[in-house]
């Protein structure tokens, strides 16, 4: 505990340069006398902290002072460093910020050419509440008692031992083992509606998470290939929300393409709808007749309201 906190103080000062003891006592949770005592270690590490005194005294790192650059060059330290900034728009996580903070450290001011923003999975409060709480799970190797919706709107208890999460589909999943079932599932993270972290153990030593991909089950994420047709004045909106595959030229005002879709999904019914008479799912049939229940029960409630 202690060695982490030298190196994250060590850290800090390379990227602020100079801070009191006060406010290194208030980032670290611990008392002045503590942070002086760490100083005292990290300087008989070898590591230069000049302390600075009078009323604006505080520390800093001689300017000579280099952590070794050996292991990566300013690129790889700059992608890893866009890699961790992209990640922490979609997580809050106070190991990643530390990570971050290390990584920063190393690199040069400038920065790299792409940013990636997935912001937009960290927008509920709720899903923020339960990913700390199977993160703490994982991480303590704890059971999990949930309640869970499925797709068709039913709810039931289970008992989950978690093994990691992952963000896709623009949504957060949960990949555990069902002590019920005894089988290695998907879970949507937004469908859980309770969750709690027991004190019951894991009770069974699960393989690495390539082997668990290959045996969890992928009912949740089964993906269906579909052909659409669709006018050319859309084409543009078409790549851009459906990224669709393999298009080609039907005639001058149509295209055809291919897409994979979950049904079990709610989001893609939205936008293929949302364009109206200007696209068409071609097949498979069980698609296309979804769609059009779908299309009809809604036409049922405006119908209600305009007569």
């Amino acid at each position: 505990m202690k060695l982490q906190r030298l190196l994250r103080i060590v850290t800090y000062l390379l990227n602020k340069e100079f801070a009191t003891a006060k406010v290194l006592a208030e980032r670290f949770e611990v008392s002045e006398r503590t942070i002086q005592r760490d100083i005292e270690s990290i300087n008989m590490a070898g590591i230069p902290v000049v302390s600075l005194r009078g009323v604006k005294g505080g520390y800093q790192l001689l300017d000579t002072f280099r952590l070794s650059r050996q292991v990566a060059d300013q690129q790889d330290l700059q992608v890893m460093r866009m890699a961790l900034e992209s990640a922490m728009s979609a997580w809050e996580n106070k190991k990643l910020k530390g990570a971050y903070e290390k990584i920063g450290s190393l690199t040069s001011t400038s920065a790299h050419p792409v940013k990636l923003d997935f912001s937009s999975a960290n927008e509920n409060p709720k899903i923020t509440t339960l990913l700390t709480g199977i993160e703490d799970a994982i991480r303590s190797e704890k059971q999990l008692a949930v309640t869970y919706v499925n797709a068709d709107h039913g709810s039931s208890e289970k008992r989950l031992e978690p093994i990691y999460l992952a963000y896709q589909w623009y949504s957060w999943y949960l990949v555990a083992f069902d002590t019920q079932k005894q089988v290695y599932r998907t879970y949507k993270v937004a469908r859980i509606t309770e969750l709690k972290v027991t004190g019951s153990s894991f009770s069974n030593h699960h393989p690495d998470h390539a082997q668990i991909r290959s045996l969890v089950s992928q009912e949740e994420l089964k993906t269906v290939e579909v052909e659409i047709k669709y006018a050319d004045k859309i084409a543009v909106s078409v790549d851009e929300y459906l990224m669709p595959m393999d298009v080609k030229r039907v005639d001058e005002e149509t295209l055809c393409a291919k897409l994979h879709i979950i049904p079990k999904e709610r989001l893609w019914k939205g936008i293929l709808l949302s364009f109206g008479s200007d696209l068409e799912v071609v097949e498979p049939q069980e698609i296309r007749t979804l769609l059009e229940e779908h299309t009809r029960k809604i036409m049922t409630i405006y119908s209600k309201h305009d007569s």
